[in-house]
């Protein structure tokens, strides 16, 4: 920043300590152990070296070729970085040298807490934002600067005091990129990007692609794309997640030590969001709800492709 300080300290200072979390989620851990024993980190468990050409389905096809043969690629170049054992691994991230390291988008250590806390900064503050739009007589909506201003101001709503052109772009919709249109080039999978974060899929075309969305890669809306279940987030690797979805007024987030192998949407994480979701929708019943409140679990609750298929050759992971 402009200040000099680094990415984690401008995180740490504008983010983390407003939200109170700042002993929970560090982006580079202190160097100073006193400051953060090694002793309060889950230690990761990870696929090491071979381990991890054994044939799981839960990667896209060609990925590991790739890896492998392919070093100078996207991907070879991705997992590569830092490269501290002769076959790319998680365990990597396991070392306290690294985790040390300011690695945007790759080294964090949190909470789940701390993580959807984060996301519901942003959930409170766009909802706080669309509860001082006002209706006019004719349907349609407006908000007046002064109300506009104070809802993305710092209070208990917008603790970050995000601003109204940062939370618009984050709920804009994806759009397919200009060279290859969906497809993501690292993992060479179809997905959902926008403003740096995960965003939902876009809805099926034609009833044809609604009919196809259902897992086999094809088609378009839920299944087919790497993308949130609705509103905005990331994945980590090893199967976290964490997300918002301003809709339903959820902020959510998962992590793990037991790292998995899939890029987005590991199975565990799917089942327990899929659960979480139909508590909500129990809820608004019983809270008199009327239809238009109620959430489409078909949608919400449709997993990603290869998670669909690591699930049917897993039935133990099936959502209960």
């Amino acid at each position: 920043s402009k200040s000099g300080r680094t990415i984690g300290q401008y995180l740490r200072d504008e983010a983390f300590v407003p939200l109170q979390i700042d002993d929970e989620i560090y982006f580079g851990l202190p160097v100073n152990q006193d400051s953060f024993p090694d002793e309060r980190r889950a230690k990761l468990d990870a696929m090491s070296s071979l381990e991890n050409l054994w044939p799981t389905g839960a990667l896209p096809e060609g990925l590991m070729s790739k890896l492998l043969l392919q070093p100078n690629s996207y991907v070879g170049r991705a997992f590569r970085n830092p490269q501290l054992s002769s076959m790319p691994s998680l365990m990597d991230f396991d070392r306290r040298e690294v985790l040390e390291t300011e690695i945007p988008a790759a080294n964090s250590v949190a909470t789940a807490r701390a993580v959807a806390t984060m996301y519901r900064a942003a959930e409170r503050a766009i909802n706080a934002t669309q509860r001082a739009t006002t209706a006019r007589p004719d349907g349609s909506n407006t908000t007046s600067t002064a109300t506009a201003t104070a809802a993305t101001s710092v209070d208990s709503n917008n603790a970050l005091g995000l601003s109204q052109k940062a939370l618009d772009r984050c709920l804009q919709p994806a759009k397919p990129g200009r060279c290859n249109g969906w497809v993501e080039e690292v993992f060479g999978l179809e997905c959902c990007i926008g403003a740096g974060f995960i965003l939902s899929a876009p809805p099926p075309n034609n009833k044809e692609e609604e009919h196809s969305r259902s897992g086999d890669g094809t088609g378009a809306g839920a299944g087919r794309f790497l993308a949130t279940p609705n509103g905005f987030g990331t994945g980590g690797a090893g199967g976290s997640f964490g997300y918002c979805d301003p809709d339903t007024e959820i902020a959510y987030a998962y992590v793990m030590n037991r790292c998995g192998q899939f890029i987005f949407e590991d199975p565990r994480d799917f089942v327990l969001r899929s659960k979480m979701y139909e508590v909500v929708q129990e809820l608004r019943r019983n809270e008199g709800g009327q239809a238009s409140s109620l959430l489409n679990l078909e949608k919400l609750n449709t997993p990603h492709y290869l998670c669909k298929r690591y699930m049917d050759a897993h039935p133990e992971l099936a959502p209960l």
